[in-house]
This record gives structure tokens, sequence and C-alpha cells, in this order.
């Protein structure tokens, strides 16, 4: 199919169309991937995080080990430190202690981090 114009209608398209632009020769080469190294055991490396509040002004939290990706889930009512240091100190008292505790520096982690919950390394 062709009529007069479709040349620079189809160019205008592609110019203004993200994905064709993404998949692009001409975009800039992306960045490597960079692996991180693997923690030397189980349970000593872990990331946490919150998800909610949920309509029932739940929060979960969730704790993930970065060696084998096992969850520990626990359910608060608040993401206040007084509730998070005693479910993670369950989680230590199952698990064993940590090494890293990653996460966004939210104000629960910096009260926690600060009350020698956990050792620093």
């Amino acid at each position: 199919m062709w009529f007069p114009g479709i040349d620079k209608l189809a160019e205008e398209k592609v110019k203004n169309c993200l994905s064709c632009q993404a998949a692009s020769p001409k975009s800039p080469p992306r960045e490597p991937l960079r692996m991180i190294p693997l923690p030397s055991a189980p349970w000593k490396e872990v990331v946490v995080d919150f998800a909610g509040p949920f309509p029932s002004g739940d929060y979960i939290m969730v704790v993930t080990d970065e060696i084998s990706c096992f969850p520990e889930v626990e359910i608060l009512t608040s993401t206040s430190a007084k509730v998070v240091i005693p479910k993670l100190d369950a989680i230590v008292a199952r698990q064993g202690i940590l090494d890293v505790l990653k996460n966004d520096n939210g104000p629960p982690f910096l009260i926690v981090m600060n009350s020698n919950t956990f050792p620093s390394t």
C-alpha cells in the first residue's frame, strides 16, 4: 500500500513512539549488568520493605534472604519502630544474626539500626 506522504507519516510515527526509540539501533548503549557478590551464608544479608497500608489499615513487612529469596512476612498495625523492632527480633530469633539489613532508610529502620538490635559490619 502506498499514498502520498506515507514516508513522512511513518517517520513521524516512529519518532514519537517510545517503544520504537527503545528498539532503535541508534539508541545509546545500555549500562552492563553488574552482579553483586552473594553473601557468605543464608540469612546473613537480607532486604526489608513494607507493603500497604491495606484497606484494613494493616501493613505487611517482608524480609527476604539475599541467597534463597525466602521471605519472612509479618503483618503490622503500624510502621513505627515500636512495632517493627519486636517483629525483626522474632525473625532474627528464628533465622539467626544478620550481617547486613538492606532497606530504604525509612524512619523505623533508622531507629532500629541505632538501637543496637543488629550488629554493625
